[in-house]
């Protein structure tokens, strides 16, 4: 059973499916005979804004264009809950799921991110999750006359088919697709139908379309990405930084356009 089906919640009167029964989701299988994999997407927004953090950046927006609510869910309480760890502050209205936009077609979407990026000028970095989540992202930047990482710094979550041909120094997050289909297979054969739920880690692969902001904040030491596991309490280990307050840079720009000496961006009227 793919992600893109909700799983509705278990219940204790129903009977176990008549067949060995997979899920890919991260909720609990509602019924026996059943299990459940499924790839770890609050870790892998963890490490995408880690990364960017680690980097100078706290004007970060995230997209994604995934379907599943509880998958969306996940990723925007692991966003939540590495902003409070690191004492920012998290913004809801700069998380945007593209996914009903994409349904109704490329236009829809263009808008969706298009209007996402007037609202928030000041945004320094996106951390978008799935295909068309980043492809939208890169389009909306190149419609704007910018491009990444001169402008505007972009980690990849998942799935990068459609554009590791034309831009394959993208920084992302492996999710593990070659390890999910190890781990159904497994559970197949080894009749493991316990309604238990496997969590496969990510793992962070450096690229080239993020930068360093030219004022990074000063402070102790950020975490690296590459390094970001879980605990035995199924939560990261937060780098000590400083409070937000000490951490933002984007109260005043003297300049009339692009301040590229502190990586604000600005529109000509400001």
């Amino acid at each position: 059973v793919h992600t893109s089906v909700r799983v509705p919640p278990a219940r204790r009167e129903a009977p176990p499916y008549e067949v060995p029964t997979v899920f890919l989701s991260s909720t609990p299988p509602p019924a026996g005979n059943s299990c459940a994999v499924s790839f770890d997407y609050r870790q892998a927004v963890r490490m995408a804004l880690s990364h960017l953090i680690s980097r100078g950046h706290r004007e970060i927006t995230i997209f994604t264009s995934i379907h599943n609510i509880d998958v969306t869910e996940e990723i925007r309480a692991g966003a939540r809950a590495l902003f409070a760890d690191r004492g920012l502050e998290y913004w809801p209205s700069r998380f945007l799921n593209i996914a009903r936009a994409v349904e109704e077609g490329n236009e829809a979407a263009q808008a969706a991110v298009d209007a996402h990026f007037a609202r928030h000028p000041g945004l320094t970095a996106v951390a978008a999750a799935g295909t068309w989540a980043t492809v939208h992202a890169a389009a909306s930047l190149r419609r704007r006359g910018l491009d990444y990482p001169r402008d505007v710094s972009l980690v990849a979550i998942g799935g990068l088919y459609a554009m590791e041909e034309s831009r394959p120094d993208l920084t992302r997050v492996d999710l593990g697709a070659p390890q999910l289909a190890d781990a159904v297979v497994r559970a197949l054969l080894n009749e493991r139908m316990d309604q238990s739920r496997t969590l496969l880690l990510p793992s962070f692969l450096p690229g080239g379309s993020t930068r360093s902001l030219a004022r990074a904040p000063s402070g102790g030491p950020a975490a690296r990405p590459e390094l970001l596991e879980l605990s035995s309490s199924g939560a990261s280990a937060p780098a000590a930084l400083p409070p937000a307050s000490r951490l933002t840079a984007r109260a005043r720009c003297s300049r009339s356009s692009c301040c590229r000496g502190c990586g604000n961006r600005w529109p000509a009227s400001t």
